[in-house]
């Protein structure tokens, strides 16, 4: 038990060196053992140590009994008596959703409060600016023809409402994309780079989005990149692809477009039947 604690706790903190020194947020990392409590190492040193990280509020510890003769007194002594699940007349399942529920819990009230931390610390040296892909989230309607400007409008709706800089980049190729599913929605596509083109830009023909985009967030160590694509084929070229948390990555969950790593939380609806783009 010991040394298998001992793996364990060496394993969280070096997943939470890996968080931080990329700034990405977490919630208390919780571990959970599963034994009779009948150790055959010495133990008592990485109990200690777990009961004042738990103390601390930096872990959360719950042990699951197996056997009908576990040995409590152990088992107390690392997760304590409260974290202590005993299944019933040997059934692990109701043990494990328990833990499972606790587990969901601990997610549920801390993620908005550390991904909330963590967007503020994106802006503590002054104001980010977003950096749309605008081809890649086109292509986040998978219920419909595959292609449609509801999902970015959304989201440049949110940031035009809450004073945030940003600007989308296209493809040459978007406007033919967009007729081929939308003939309403290729004509708003040709309003928005007319009407906003500080906001609104198609690269030339035989350019790809992606290069200007990625030029703009390299010389701008501020900005922020909104998209799906993780960008692998332009990595060496700008290896902070790999190192910095700044491409942030969107879905499309419950009616509502998620960035997870800033909190940002999109209604879907805010876009849905609209025709024009407002500032």
């Amino acid at each position: 038990i010991g040394a298998a604690l001992e793996m364990a706790l060496n394993e969280i903190e070096k997943q939470i060196r890996r968080y931080q020194e990329k700034g990405t947020s977490y919630v208390t990392p919780q571990l959970i053992l599963l034994s009779d409590g009948k150790s055959t190492d010495d133990y008592q040193a990485v109990a200690g140590r777990i009961r004042e990280l738990v103390g601390m509020g930096k872990l959360i510890c719950s042990a699951i009994a197996l056997g009908d003769d576990a040995d409590m007194v152990t088992l107390a002594r690392i997760a304590g008596e409260a974290g202590i699940k005993i299944p019933d007349h040997g059934g692990m399942r109701q043990s494990f959703a328990e833990v499972g529920e606790m587990v969901s819990k601990t997610y549920e009230e801390e993620a908005p409060e550390v991904m909330m931390d963590n967007a503020d610390s994106h802006f503590q040296d002054g104001m980010a600016e977003y950096l749309l892909d605008g081809s890649n989230i086109l292509h986040w309607d998978k219920y419909r023809s595959g292609v449609t400007l509801k999902y970015l409008l959304a989201i440049t709706e949110y940031l035009a409402r809450s004073g945030k800089p940003f600007k989308v980049y296209f493809d040459a190729s978007a406007p033919h994309i967009l007729r081929n599913a939308s003939q309403k929605e290729a004509v708003q596509y040709e309003e928005l780079l007319k009407k906003d083109p500080e906001h609104f830009q198609q690269v030339p023909a035989g350019t790809r989005a992606d290069d200007y985009l990625l030029l703009q967030a390299d010389s701008n160590k501020k900005a922020l990149i909104l998209t799906q694509d993780l960008f692998r084929d332009h990595v060496e070229k700008y290896p902070w692809l790999r190192t910095e948390n700044r491409v942030l990555p969107g879905m499309v969950m419950n009616n509502l477009i998620f960035f997870p790593d800033i909190s940002m939380q999109i209604p879907i609806s805010e876009s849905e039947n609209r025709t024009n783009y407002c500032l």
